[in-house]
């Protein structure tokens, strides 16, 4: 026994060393394991995408830019409030003969991430950021109250919908639309598979 003893001490050195890789500090580190530097880049990676917090607040600073004027109309900035995964926005119209209020909500997960387009409204050069449901669901829920109606609310229910931006801010429109899309995966929302 004694006579293989150097051997078998040899062999398991070998298998130690073996089963290990070296790391740039030149720790040994057991195969499957990731080292020090190998870990910090991994998390590097995945905290390089904004937080859910960083991308709602990212979006409510890009709403300064939905304030504009078309004629006698004045639309001050939007307002948007996240609860979970449901998504309210409040538009507001100033007229001088009328006033209007349009709210709309939506769960953030009945929503496209890939479907989240700047475009502009027909016949004028307003940009608008367009979502849309996925499978063409009725998901987004609103209402609308304008006192030339007198202030009568209309519900109503749409597969898609818009948040307009001023003209002259179109940059900050895709801006937003980037975060939408970022916040709706972050949500929970799928992709369409065709």
């Amino acid at each position: 026994m004694k006579k293989y003893y150097p051997i078998c001490v040899l062999l398991i050195i070998v298998l130690l060393f073996s089963s290990c890789s070296k790391t740039e500090s030149g720790r040994s580190v057991p195969k499957g394991q990731a080292s020090d530097s190998e870990q910090q880049n991994a998390l590097k990676k995945t905290s390089s995408e904004p937080t859910r917090d960083e991308t709602i607040e990212f979006m409510k600073a890009k709403l300064q830019y939905t304030a504009y004027s078309v004629g006698d109309c004045e639309r001050p900035p939007n307002e948007i409030t996240i609860s979970g995964t449901i998504l309210q926005c409040l538009v507001i119209m100033k007229c001088q003969k009328f006033e209007s209020k349009r709210n709309i909500t939506v769960d953030l997960k009945d929503l496209d991430p890939s479907a989240v387009i700047v475009t502009t409204l027909k016949d004028s050069q307003i940009p608008g950021v367009k979502f849309i449901c996925t499978l063409g669901k009725q998901c987004i829920k609103g209402s609308l109250v304008s006192s030339s109606d007198g202030n009568q609310p209309h519900d109503f229910t749409t597969p898609d919908d818009m948040i307009y931006f001023n003209p002259e801010k179109k940059e900050h429109a895709q801006k937003f639309a980037d975060a939408l899309s970022h916040l709706i995966k972050l949500s929970g929302g799928q992709q369409e598979k065709f």
